[in-house]
């Protein structure tokens, strides 16, 4: 129902300035500030009354408060000219039958005293209405989108699923007015684009094609030539909000748009009632639920395990999750398990050193729980490679494999990207680092001549210098030092 305020300036030569009142809409149980502006905010119209122009009603919706959802209309400031007046109109939404009495506040204004109050009485019925609303139906036709940025492959082609939404007029003879309809979608998926702008639209539900016609441009019976000029509009990423003309009696039309997945999970899709909407039919109710699951692609993690010695081996650690969740609506109770899980990590060679260069020397069996796939590591490979793994939704399992440090550098390692045929390629990579140190169970040994250079059997001093470079007592230190062919030694005389 729409609520009018008539005011008035009946001052001959005086205008009225500063113009403040409120309606408290609580009074009429029930009655709230309807949705049915432009993107579903209030609808507010000021109209100069017969005699008056625009100029003369100096009143605009920034000078009103009027919240959807909400029981209070106020007007904030605003001029009338002398003997001039105008109506402000605000669409309102009554669910309580009854008669109930509305009555503002006393009007006033900046320049003259108060004026009257504005009241009248609103009759509610509970008759249900000859026409029936509109009917919403949804799906989609695929059934599993993929996570994040690239979500889905439509069978390898597309990257995005579409959504279909189908607005149905059920009445036999009468045509619905201004059908609206609002899809606020589930925080697991987002909207994209819209996929069609022609005439008609065929969708394949489980091997049956359907044709509907377009909710932006459409053409029902034959020889009409009726455009509905509906629109579909990106208002939000999170939110699709569709209009249409008019719907003849006992058509379809369909909204199809594309959707992709963000966040992995079963997106549980619901039009709720009154999210759908026409003039002459009234609130639509719920759509059907619509479900289809996001799929996370794997999550791979690394790292080097114990201390790294020159010379010596060390072990990495891939540790391969299926981030998806355990349970799921979809009739396909393994739609969230991981299959053909691959990737690679190539060993790294610090300063383009064959000689420092890392390599694989065996998989280690013990510690390694990935059972299901290929794993390849052959001694002396530089690089790590699983292939056709599987893993069920929540579960992880870790590849250990040892490895080589033949140089005392900074060893830094990175993986691929895992792949899945159901997650996509859209996962992370997994980096680590190892230092290596050319110091064995922390003792360094250091040994230096002076001179460095002799006449022939002339002496030269042979420094020794043993450091222990970590916070323990070394006890029983020992060490062999062969002397090279041509230098003879003399003796020994320890220090500190």
């Amino acid at each position: 129902s729409t609520l009018k305020f008539d005011i008035k300036n009946p001052n001959a030569a005086v205008d009225m300035f500063g113009l403040q009142f409120s309606d408290n809409l609580a009074s009429a149980i029930g009655m709230v500030i309807a949705d049915t502006g432009p993107g579903r905010t209030s609808k507010i119209t000021i109209t100069p009354d017969a005699g008056s122009v625009a100029a003369d009603c100096q009143i605009t919706a920034a000078n009103i408060t009027a919240v959807v959802g909400t029981t209070t209309i106020s007007l904030n400031s605003g001029l009338i000219k002398a003997g001039k007046g105008c109506t402000i109109s605000v669409d309102v939404t009554a669910f309580t039958q009854g008669s109930f009495l509305n009555q503002t506040t006393n009007i006033t204004t900046a320049n003259i005293g108060p004026g009257n109050q504005g009241l009248d009485t609103l009759t509610i019925t509970n008759t249900a209405p000859s026409i029936t609303p509109a009917t919403i139906a949804k799906f989609f036709p695929n059934i599993t989108l993929l996570n994040p940025s690239i979500p889905i492959f439509d069978n390898v082609t597309k990257p995005v699923t579409p959504l279909v939404l189908v607005v149905t007029n059920p009445n036999a003879a009468t045509a619905l007015t201004n059908v609206s309809v609002r899809d606020p979608l589930p925080s697991q998926i987002r909207w994209i684009s819209t996929d069609t702008v022609t005439p008609t639209i065929t969708v394949d539900v489980s091997g049956t094609p359907t044709t509907y016609l377009n909710c932006f441009i459409a053409f029902p019976p034959s020889n009409d030539n009726f455009i509905y000029n509906g629109t579909l509009f990106k208002s939000n990423p999170a939110e699709v909000d569709g209009v249409i003309g008019s719907l003849p009696a006992t058509k379809s039309c369909a909204f199809i748009y594309s959707v992709k997945g963000v966040i992995s999970g079963d997106a549980v899709n619901t039009i709720t009632v009154g999210n759908g909407k026409s003039t002459n039919g009234g609130d639509s109710p719920a759509s059907n639920t619509a479900v289809v699951p996001v799929v996370a692609p794997p999550v791979i993690t690394k790292g080097f395990v114990g201390a790294a010695v020159a010379g010596q081996t060390t072990k990495v650690k891939l540790t391969i999750q299926n981030p998806n969740p355990t349970t799921t609506l979809s009739p396909v109770a393994t739609v969230y398990t991981l299959t053909n899980i691959a990737l690679t990590d190539a060993l790294p060679d610090p300063n383009n050193d064959p000689l420092a260069q890392m390599k694989v020397v065996g998989i280690d069996a013990a510690n390694t729980t990935c059972t299901i796939g290929t794993i390849t590591a052959v001694a002396n490979a530089t690089q790590i490679s699983v292939a056709g793994l599987n893993l069920v939704a929540g579960s992880s399992c870790n590849v250990v494999v040892d490895v080589s440090t033949p140089g005392a550098l900074v060893y830094n390692n990175k993986t691929s990207t895992p792949s899945s045929d159901n997650g996509g390629k859209t996962g992370n990579t997994a980096s680590a680092s190892i230092s290596v140190s050319s110091i064995l169970n922390g003792l360094d040994v250091h040994k230096a001549f002076n001179p460095t250079t002799l006449f022939v059997k002339a002496k030269s001093t042979m420094t020794i210098t043993i450091t222990n470079q970590v916070a323990m007592q070394q006890d029983e230190v020992t060490f062999d030092d062969t002397m090279p062919s041509g230098l003879d030694y003399f003796g020994a005389s320890p220090f500190g």
